[in-house]
């Protein structure tokens, strides 16, 4: 098990470039695979991760070329390769994009997940939705796995996927293999990476979207009183037989480690840290639009859309913050980043509420309480509340020895900790942070002795 040593971090200082955003990489590979053309996917960084997750398509039977720092996929639209192994993904996110491909070719290849990285209370829950047979689940070395073999999927035109993310992904991907005339719900289920890529693929495919951005703030309040101000929504329309086209994609900056960065550059005094074009999904910067309403100053330049895409540059300055409250709607799309918030909340003056983080319970390590004991043996005031945390913070602590239980992001966040913290302190487990961005592990830990 790999460790790191941490002391308190000296100012963040300069410009940097991250990795290409992983996500828009791996739905953009996805789509490609079942496209008319080939598409060429510039820019990409070979990291393990990637690594792991093209080895899943490989062992499948499709395949890809490297061309220098460009990944090519020729025009493959074909079925899964029946293998007797099943994979193992390592992200929800692979997993459903794997559940739904399987779903649409009716393939009976198997998926185990092992919750050390996927929550199989989670999975078991968007299984409800589909016809789908669990065939083993076991307990082997203390850590559960769940494996899943698919038949069938039930009521596809009736569904609303509405607040539903991972649904969301399968049933797209079951829409795309499929070719089926459909309109489907997606308001407000979490990152809407897959929709903008399914409409550059193809002009034929819609995604609506309605809001009230064109309305003043006494337009909304007087339709808000009269209860007919219309929720925004979006909607992705399918038509019949619609075709994916190939194309030549160039992704913005990873958004993830942008964050870890932004707030490490906020929390450290003396830095001053520009990241260039950095993913703006509005589905993604929750955690940014987070930090900016704790006080955080970040200034956002350099703005630009391309390939259904928006980017900029921002520059973090270091700044104090202050505790907010954070419901439901404050942090949608922040699922990966909330252990971050957690941090911020702890350095904040004054309290900080999180709710609707009780899904970090349901991985095998309890990550919720996992970060609570551990806040606290430093001296964190940190507490529950339904739902959710309650958080007083200060400006200083002192280090610790700290696991990451193969999660990244709970990584990323004691590495954070520690960066700000008083004294020595020690990250046990350290690969699945390398392994998903090692980028900002470096930029992070330049010296650190292991």
């Amino acid at each position: 098990m790999e460790q790191i040593h941490i002391k308190k971090a000296q100012p963040l200082k300069g410009s940097h470039s991250l990795p290409s955003d992983f996500w828009i990489n791996w739905h953009s590979l996805s789509l490609a695979l079942f496209s008319s053309e080939k598409t060429t996917l510039e820019s990409i960084a070979e990291t393990p991760f990637l690594q792991t997750a093209l080895g899943h398509y490989k062992d499948l039977g499709y395949h890809f070329e490297r061309d220098e720092n460009s990944l090519v996929i020729p025009e493959q639209n074909k079925k899964p390769k029946l293998i007797d192994e099943p994979i193992i993904p390592e992200h929800e996110v692979i997993l459903m994009t794997l559940l739904g491909i399987f779903l649409g070719f009716e393939s009976t290849n198997t998926l185990t997940l092992c919750n050390k990285y996927i929550s199989n209370k989670v999975i078991e829950n968007v299984l409800k939705t589909f016809e789908c047979v669990i065939i083993d689940q076991s307990t082997e070395e203390s850590t559960k796995t769940l494996t899943i073999r698919v038949s069938g999927f039930r009521n596809r035109k009736m569904l609303s996927l509405k607040k539903n993310y991972l649904t969301k992904i399968a049933t797209l991907y079951y829409q795309i293999i499929k070719k089926e005339a459909c309109k489907w719900d997606v308001t407000e289920s979490g990152p809407d990476h897959l929709e903008r890529k399914i409409t550059l693929f193809s002009q034929d495919i819609k995604l609506q979207v309605t809001n009230t951005d064109s309305m003043n703030e006494l337009e909304k309040r007087m339709l808000r009183k009269l209860g007919q101000l219309e929720k925004p929504s979006q909607k992705i329309l399918f038509p019949e037989n619609f075709k994916l086209n190939g194309t030549t994609l160039l992704s913005p900056s990873d958004c993830s480690s942008a964050s870890i960065l932004i707030l490490a550059a906020t929390l450290i005094k003396g830095s001053q840290l520009t990241l260039e074009n950095i993913s703006m999904n509005p589905s993604r910067i929750s955690l940014i639009n987070a930090l900016k309403r704790m006080g955080a100053t970040l200034t956002v330049t350099k703005k630009r859309q391309k390939n259904n895409e928006a980017s900029a540059t921002v520059t973090t300055v270091s700044s104090e913050l202050v505790g907010r409250r954070f419901d439901f709607k404050a942090i949608e799309g922040l699922r990966d980043e909330i252990p971050l918030l957690i941090i911020a909340g702890a350095f904040a003056k004054g309290k900080t509420i999180l709710r609707n983080v009780s899904f970090l319970r349901d991985y095998e390590a309890d990550l919720l309480s996992k970060i609570i004991l551990d806040l606290k043996s430093v001296q964190v005031e940190i507490g529950e509340v339904e739902d959710g945390l309650v958080i007083k913070g200060k400006e200083s602590y002192d280090g610790r020895i700290f696991n990451t239980q193969g999660y990244a992001m709970m990584g990323f966040a004691y590495l954070v900790f520690a960066l700000k913290a008083h004294g020595e302190s020690v990250i046990e487990d350290i690969e699945c942070m390398k392994s998903q961005f090692n980028t900002a592990f470096e930029i992070l830990t330049p010296s650190s002795p292991s």
